[in-house]
Formats: C-alpha cells, sequence, structure tokens
C-alpha cells in the first residue's frame, strides 16, 4: 500500500512538472511572437520622422572626459565624472557636454549610464537648439539602478530641429554618495534599443504614492508600452496557443478536447508574479529610501525630512510667530480645483486650527473679521495691493486685509476687525499674482 501512495505522488508530481514545463513553453512561444509581432508592425514613424535622415545615423557617444561641470563640484575618476557637491545656495549642479551639431529627429533615444543615482536626486535632461540658443528645455530622467538606462526622446515635443548643447540638471540630496556619470549616447532608432527603453521604464522606480499598496503605478509618464497591458496579450496569447494545440490534437484523435488545468492556471500564475515581482522590487526601493529618510530620527526631524518638509517648517513658523495660541479660522486658498496634496498637508500641519481648504478664491460672505487667509503659491487673478491693503481678485471682489507674513511658500493674510468688506469698480484682470 505504501509502495502503490508513493508511486501515486511520484506520477502526480511528474505531471505537474509537465504541465509546468508545458506552460513554460507556450509562455516563451508567446513572448517571441508577440515580440516579433510588435517590432515589425509598430510604426518607425513614431520615433523618428525621417527614413532617410535615419538611415545613415549612427550612435553618438560623450564620454565622461568631454563632460562638463558648470555648477557643482566634480572630479574624473576612473573614467567617471565624480559629482562630490552640489551649489550650496539651491542644492543644483549643471553638467553640460559642450556644443554640437546634430538632427533631433535621427536620435529618439537617450542612454545614460550613470552610478549612485538615488531617489533623493531628481535628474534632468538638457537641450538647446541651433534655433533658439536661449532657451533651455528639460525632461525628467527616471531611476532604474545603476548601470545603462533608456529614455524615450522622441515624446518631448521640444525635441526637434537641429540640437546644439545637451547636459544635465541635477537637484537635490546626494546622500553622502558622489553621483558617478559614465555617459551620455544617443541612439537612432533600432529594435534592440526600443526594447531596452522599453525595459528600462518597466524597470524604473518613480516613487511611491497612496495608492501604491493596491494598484502598480510605478510608470514614467508616456511610456511607450504599459507592463499590465503586455503580460495580458502574452499570457492571453499563450492561452489560445494551448487552446489551439488542444484542439488540434481533438481533431487528430476524433476525441473530445481536453484541457490540462494546471497548464491554464501556470500560466495565468506566472503573468501575475511577473507583475507582482515589479511590485515587490518598487516596494524594496521605497523600504529602502524611507529607512534612510526617517530611521533613528525623531519626530521633528521625520517631518523636516519629509517631502513637505519645508512646508512644515513654514507652517510652524507661523504657529509659533504670527498665529494666536487659541485656534482661529483659517481659509487655504491654492491653484487647485478641489483637493490638493499641498494644501491637505498644510492644513494638517495648521492643526488644530480650524481650517477650511477648498477654493481658489476667498468666499465673503463665509468670512468674518479676524479670520485668517493663507495664500499657497501663486493663484491666477488672485493678489495682494500692498498700497490699498486688498486681496483683490476677478467679478469685482475685493477684501480688505492686512499682511501678516510673506514667505515664498505663501503669504497669510487677516481680515480685520477695523476693516471692511469692500467691491471694486472694474474687474481684475488675470495675470501672474503679485504678493507683495
Amino acid at each position: 500500500m505504501l509502495d502503490k501512495m508513493t508511486n501515486l505522488q511520484a506520477d502526480q508530481n511528474m505531471v505537474f512538472l509537465r504541465s509546468l514545463a508545458v506552460a513554460i513553453a507556450l509562455l516563451i512561444l508567446s513572448a517571441g511572437i508577440l515580440i516579433t509581432a510588435y517590432l515589425y508592425l509598430l510604426p518607425k514613424e513614431i520615433f523618428t520622422t525621417s527614413q532617410n535622415q535615419q538611415a545613415s545615423a549612427n550612435p553618438i557617444t560623450i564620454k565622461a572626459a568631454s563632460l562638463k561641470v558648470i555648477f557643482g563640484q566634480g572630479e574624473y575618476v576612473d573614467q567617471a565624472l565624480s559629482l562630490q557637491q552640489l551649489t550650496n545656495t539651491d542644492n543644483n549642479a549643471i553638467i553640460s557636454a559642450g556644443r554640437m551639431s546634430l538632427a533631433a529627429s535621427n536620435y529618439p533615444f537617450l542612454q545614460y549610464t550613470i552610478n549612485n543615482f538615488q531617489p533623493g536626486l531628481d535628474l534632468f535632461f538638457f537641450w538647446r537648439t541651433r534655433d533658439n540658443p536661449q532657451q533651455i528645455t528639460t525632461t525628467e530622467l527616471y531611476w532604474s539602478g545603476d548601470g545603462p538606462a533608456y529614455f524615450n526622446l522622441s515624446k518631448e515635443p521640444e525635441w526637434k530641429g537641429h540640437i546644439s548643447e545637451i547636459g544635465l540638471l541635477i537637484y537635490g540630496d546626494l546622500r553622502n554618495e558622489p553621483l558617478e556619470i559614465v555617459e551620455l549616447e544617443l541612439h537612432p532608432y533600432s529594435a534592440k534599443t526600443l526594447l531596452s527603453t522599453i525595459w528600462s521604464e518597466w524597470t524604473a522606480f518613480t516613487g511611491w504614492s497612496q495608492t501604491s499598496i493596491n494598484i502598480l503605478v510605478g510608470m514614467p509618464p508616456k511610456s511607450i508600452l504599459s507592463p499590465t497591458l503586455a503580460t495580458g496579450a502574452w499570457c492571453g496569447l499563450a492561452i489560445f496557443l494551448y487552446a489551439s494545440w488542444c484542439l488540434a490534437v481533438a481533431i487528430k484523435t476524433r476525441k473530445k478536447p481536453k484541457a490540462s488545468i494546471i497548464v491554464l492556471t501556470s500560466i495565468v500564475l506566472i503573468g501575475w508574479l511577473m507583475l507582482d515581482l515589479k511590485w515587490q522590487i518598487e516596494l524594496f526601493h521605497q523600504l529602502s529610501d524611507t529607512k534612510y529618510l526617517y530611521a533613528g530620527k525623531n519626530t521633528e526631524e521625520k517631518h523636516l525630512a519629509a517631502e513637505d518638509g519645508e512646508l512644515y517648517a513654514y507652517i510652524k513658523h507661523l504657529k509659533t510667530t504670527v498665529l494666536p495660541d487659541d485656534p482661529a479660522r483659517i481659509f487655504i486658498l491654492h491653484d487647485s480645483d478641489g483637493h490638493n496634496y499641498w494644501r491637505l498637508r498644510a492644513q494638517y500641519h495648521l492643526l488644530p486650527h480650524n481650517v477650511y481648504n477648498y477654493g481658489r478664491y476667498p468666499q465673503p460672505e463665509n468670512i468674518r473679521v479676524g479670520d485668517w487667509l493663507l495664500l499657497l503659491d501663486n493663484i491666477e487673478g488672485l493678489f495682494y495691493n500692498k498700497e490699498t491693503k486688498t486681496l483683490n481678485w476677478a467679478n469685482n471682489q475685493q477684501l480688505n486685509v492686512l499682511l501678516k507674513n510673506k514667505h515664498p511658500l505663501g503669504t497669510l493674510l487677516q481680515f480685520n476687525s477695523s476693516l471692511a468688506r469692500t467691491s471694486i469698480e472694474h474687474p481684475v484682470k488675470n495675470g501672474t499674482p503679485n504678493n507683495e
């Protein structure tokens, strides 16, 4: 009896392994078919506007020795430009590749090889054109770990004409690790470069959000191909191939079609695990980043290290030096239609004050004497007139207010008891706010 059970278990294991092997083989075949069809059917005109120019274009490689540090401090170490310090004033650096002349339509892809590039840094690729040398156009590069990464320049509307200069803009925190720039390379269209770019987009870490725990979002804007869509097509074609094979066998043997539930389940499960693996990698990167930012710090230090640390410091300054100790009514005005992350964070930091944080412009019928108005950033059509001490906006609206605090992050005003609401005779023209 024991031998029979052992043989039965061995047979079941063999069936499972064979079914798993079939599922893997079908997925490999499906991937090959999809990649070939994708490369063959995808219009190359999406990435380049001239096939004749494209045919004669060769990759342009810019080694570290050709890069020049305009702002910041760096040195050349082991065939790499080691950026060791950003500017003290703005925490930024500018790296230029110097003057050049190339047709943007010939080079839809950028390859950048950079080590020690981490989430604490914002990295931008910039360029100038021969027709407009005074204008600098930038696009943010994503982080996908050390080593070569690829970026789709063809999605940038201003990547056109003749390029006269390219370079890198770097902002943020080096985190005590010098940024090592090995090389930049501009590529014409090729199947290898296209697939490498898609892979870089799939492995990019774009940051954790409030929905990341449940949704796989981490893709750069205007990505070439969604990994979710690609996985669905990959598994779907594998199932179709298996169903076709089962049907062909049934027709040949004149029997009823029979499919293995293990094969079907394995195909779906492997696809799901691939997507979950990407999610797990993003979670790992976020864990490492969070540990660096917050480990070993007290509550105050954690607030200052957070993404809204500058806003927290500003609100704390208002609470300790300007706003009353007793809870006051505060209206937060922000250039957004509804709730916004920054105004919500401002509301949280202003607690226990009674905060209303919805809307661009004041609602005079709801404002009482002694109420406070916090203008976050600039709001189109809304400005403070320091000569008349009024807050003005469109539709002949005006409030008499006192300026209590002015900061790059916002302006704090108070509707004073000795002043009254007034209306202006002429509409305020929309334009750049003047919060002086």
